[in-house]
């Protein structure tokens, strides 16, 4: 699974957009310039990154430059900045051909909108499937099988997303997508890589096998034209239908056939009941600002918010800069880890009395109570012994993946978009299922005890954490965050943005560390867990100094780290002229930027 990992990053093409008036107007990749087709990886794999400045709208996203120009085409067309997510995210799951992230996913959003001044969290994750009532016996990842389904989000999203704040047509925003399925493109050599690693999975099912070998019964390899007529029709039946085709309609139909066909449970009623859902992002201030994150139920808004407020109640701060200081390193690493045994063993709590129910996570009253526990490793032992019983059969919580993706796009109205999307599993999962040309994780494959405690039939929560930070009010910053370590991620760039005053490039080459090491979870009661950094990141010194405090750190090689790793990107407001300063992580290999007026 590490070599698979390895390849993600290297497929994680950045591309910036700015006000721009040099390209052709259509959304659609074959009717673009023979210079844009090759500038942006639709006729040659691998583009050349650009680099450039942003005035009046810009839009980021951590694959898929093409998908990526397809959102600035939306921007400049007048669309909103939901328009360009939608039609951004539905373009970087057709250039990755299902493979880490997938249609049949998971669509997480928080948005600001403008013209009300209103800020909003869309959440459309996974349900569990009402029939599965023994979830501890669903095979582990490896093993194929349809239990190992559930009920998707992503299209639930999308559509959600347009009636709310869509200003273009939706079939509109999904014809560039259908483009590039139909006339197809370049595959790039990190495409072709995992193709081929991937190649047992891919000839498992009849329908998949027709989607990736060539006439010839080859793989089809970097550099050939890849096409995917079965999605297209499937995108042009969604835009004639709406959602409905996905959940109610003949592609359900045959969603719930082919996992029922590898011994699934879900049935066309878990389809018809599943809808996403708008609620009240969570808040917190910090440092003079309002961060807005993406609600409940989903955890990975709580563990950001219930972070920086550890931060700020524990005077962080005043220890100075994590990059030079031992003691705001070790300090900013407790608080990083401290979240994550409640958000696995305590999910869904409604309990009251219930101190690690997400409601109250989220609020500086608990941080008060909790920061004598950041010191204590005791505290992650008593969570590794409730964890134990729970469920003997998986000893740590899986940490999220990096198969996925995120975009942040602000319009020149104001309007502003933070979205992840992903299918949580590897590449093409274990059972390769295609439906209609649309590829089916097997996230529930590691997540067993978690879909245990939250039940049958309900929303699962999940780590992605989308924020939207205003100052005085008005907007300063959008952040997404993919990978392993989005959660480390989010909240270093957030505190050397806000808390340091770092601009978001300032940021992003400051050294930082990555996610906590889960497989020496059943070490811990001799001690706190190790804490992963890439070798080289920080001073030697300085990590001795840390492991003096108590905390072990691991060093990895670049490769070996991979697995650890968050990405992130953001779009700074500048409060004084508006100017849009956007980054995106250098540890996603390339970076680029369209210019901009």
């Amino acid at each position: 699974m590490s070599s698979l990992r390895t390849l993600i990053p290297a497929a994680a093409i950045l591309l910036l957009a700015g006000c721009t008036g040099t390209h052709s107007a259509s959304l659609t990749p074959s009717a673009w310039s023979s210079h844009d087709r090759s500038l942006y990886g639709i006729s040659r794999p691998d583009p050349v990154p650009l680099h450039g400045t942003y005035r009046t709208h810009a839009i980021a996203g951590t694959t898929g430059p093409a998908a990526i120009h397809i959102g600035e085409k939306v921007l400049e067309a007048g669309g909103t900045a939901a328009d360009a997510a939608i039609a951004t995210a539905l373009g970087q799951i057709a250039l990755a051909g299902g493979s880490w992230n997938s249609y049949a996913g998971i669509y997480m959003m928080v948005y600001y909108d403008a013209a009300s001044g209103t800020t909003h969290s869309l959440n459309a994750g996974y349900n569990t499937v009402l029939g599965e009532t023994d979830p501890g016996t669903i095979p582990a990842m490896g093993t194929a099988s349809g239990r190992s389904t559930f009920v998707p989000g992503f299209v639930a999203g999308i559509q959600a997303t347009h009636d709310k704040f869509g200003k273009l047509p939706l079939a509109t925003l999904i014809e560039p997508s259908i483009d590039l399925a139909e006339n197809g493109f370049v595959l790039s050599s990190t495409m072709g890589a995992i193709i081929d690693q991937r190649a047992e999975i891919l000839k498992r099912r009849d329908e998949t096998r027709a989607i990736f070998t060539k006439p010839d019964g080859g793989l089809w390899k970097a550099g050939d034209v890849f096409r995917q007529p079965a999605l297209a029709q499937s995108l042009r039946n969604f835009a004639s239908h709406g959602a409905d085709y996905f959940y109610t309609g003949p592609w359900a139909e045959r969603f719930v056939q082919a996992v029922q066909s590898d011994g699934g449970k879900i049935t066309m009623e878990d389809m018809r009941l599943y809808r996403a859902t708008w609620s009240q992002p969570l808040r917190t201030s910090f440092e003079g600002f309002e961060v807005c994150a993406i609600g409940l139920p989903e955890t990975g808004g709580v563990q950001l918010v219930e972070a920086l407020n550890l931060y700020q109640v524990a005077d962080a701060k005043s220890l100075g800069s994590p990059a030079t200081s031992a003691p705001a390193l070790f300090r900013l690493m407790q608080i990083a880890r401290f979240g994550y045994l409640p958000s696995f063993i305590h999910p869904v709590s409604t309990r009251a009395d219930d101190p690690f129910a997400p409601e109250n996570r989220a609020t500086m009253a608990y941080a008060q109570q909790n920061l004598r526990r950041l010191d204590d490793p005791g505290f992650e032992m008593a969570f590794a012994t409730e964890l134990s019983l729970l469920a003997a059969t998986s000893p740590a919580p899986t940490a999220p993946t990096s198969h996925s993706d995120s975009i942040v796009a602000i319009d020149s109205a104001g309007n502003i978009a933070a979205l992840v999307h992903t299918s949580n599993n590897v590449t093409w999962g274990t059972t390769g299922i295609f439906v209609d040309g649309i590829s089916i994780p097997d996230s529930a494959a590691f997540q067993q005890d978690k879909i245990a405690l939250v039940g049958p039939g309900k929303r699962l929560p999940n780590a992605t954490n989308p924020a939207i930070v205003f100052k005085g009010g008005r907007p300063y910053l959008v952040s997404g965050c993919i990978g392993s370590g989005l959660h480390e991620a989010a909240l270093q760039n957030l505190i050397n943005i806000l808390a340091f005053d770092m601009d978001p490039k300032a940021s992003l080459d400051a050294p930082m560390f990555l996610a906590p090491i889960w497989a020496s979870f059943s070490d811990v009661a001799q001690g706190r867990r190790p804490q992963s950094v890439n070798r080289g990141e920080f001073p030697a010194p300085l990590l001795d100094a840390v492991r003096a405090l108590g905390q072990p750190v691991t060093e990895f090689g670049r490769a070996e780290g991979l697995a650890q790793e968050g990405y992130w990107i953001g779009i700074q407001i500048d409060p004084k002229d508006g100017a849009l300063n956007a980054a995106v992580s250098p540890r996603l290999i390339v970076a680029g930027a369209a210019e901009g007026k």
